[in-house]
């Protein structure tokens, strides 16, 4: 299921730039292809942090926020209902300003999520009575996966301060973003310099002034995978990092890192580091 996220007639931010010009149609068809959305070891590392953290049940309403194609959304979903036996008694929402990534969602996953094009600035503005006051009412769990760099610097403090509003007492979100450093991706030297600080410190920060309790953990995930898959992804800009760069560009850079690879074999090596931002909202006491 559908709906709009901004007024009757009008289009979702649009931002030339942004993401979504990165999350354009063509990266839509090939993103769940690149190897951190489709190694089953590394999702299914990724469903147990989230599990623990979220501590979700059947009977809550949860959202995903920059959920994209609704991959993961579907599978914490699925894997839920497994364990537990029963199907959720609520849709999961799953938000996200590309439309390409939730034509994906729709299509694909219509009988797991609902979708709403909407930014994350906007959606935790329906505080203001927009036009999705009526889904924040009531969200007990929100998901922000890869994300926060996409949030420009002065709308974090109103995203976190939505989220308190949004959630009921006792509810959660939980963030999960990379490090500020890229040095540890075999990334050329010029994406390097166009990496994103995910400024997870200040968002948690922005999280604390907000009225959660916050807490911080990382996990160190082994990748490893072909040179070959290494390069396709960059070629497809499997992150935004890469829409920076021409076609001319990346190939450049494919170049530079083939020339640093030279006898090295054909695997490449790393560890990817995962932070998680887990903020609690409290329970109101009951007189």
């Amino acid at each position: 299921m559908s709906r709009e996220g901004q007024d009757e007639g009008s289009e979702a931010p649009a931002l030339p730039n942004g993401p979504n010009a990165h999350y354009s149609a063509k990266l839509a068809t090939t993103y769940d292809d690149a190897w951190f959305y489709a190694d089953p070891g590394f999702q299914e590392a990724l469903k147990r942090e989230f599990s623990e953290h979220l501590q979700l049940s059947c009977d809550h309403r949860l959202v995903d926020v920059g959920g994209g194609t609704g991959k993961f959304a579907a599978e914490i979903r699925q894997t839920l209902e497994e364990k537990e036996g029963r199907p959720m008694s609520k849709s999961i929402l799953c938000v996200d300003p590309s439309e390409a990534m939730l034509h994906v969602a729709a299509t694909e996953r219509v009988d797991a999520v609902d979708t709403l094009c909407a930014t994350a600035t906007s959606f935790f503005a329906c505080r203001d009575g927009g036009p999705q006051a009526s889904d924040a009412d009531c969200i007990d769990r929100i998901i922000m996966k890869e994300v926060i760099h996409h949030i420009p610097a002065e709308e974090v403090a109103q995203v976190c301060r939505g989220m308190m509003d949004a959630l009921r007492d006792g509810g959660r979100f939980v963030v999960m973003t990379r490090a500020a450093t890229s040095r540890h991706y075999p990334f050329f030297e010029a994406a390097h310099a166009h990496w994103a600080d995910p400024r997870y410190d200040s968002f948690a920060d922005h999280a604390r002034r907000a009225g959660f309790r916050v807490d911080i953990s990382t996990l160190d995930y082994p990748v490893k995978l072909t040179a070959g898959a290494w390069k396709r992804m960059l070629r497809n800009r499997f992150w935004s990092t890469f829409s920076a760069f021409t076609d001319e560009e990346i190939e450049g850079g494919i170049a530079e890192l083939s020339e640093r690879w030279k006898g090295d074999g054909d695997a490449v090596e790393f560890a990817d580091r995962l932070i998680f931002i887990v903020g609690c909202k409290p329970e109101v006491p009951v007189n």
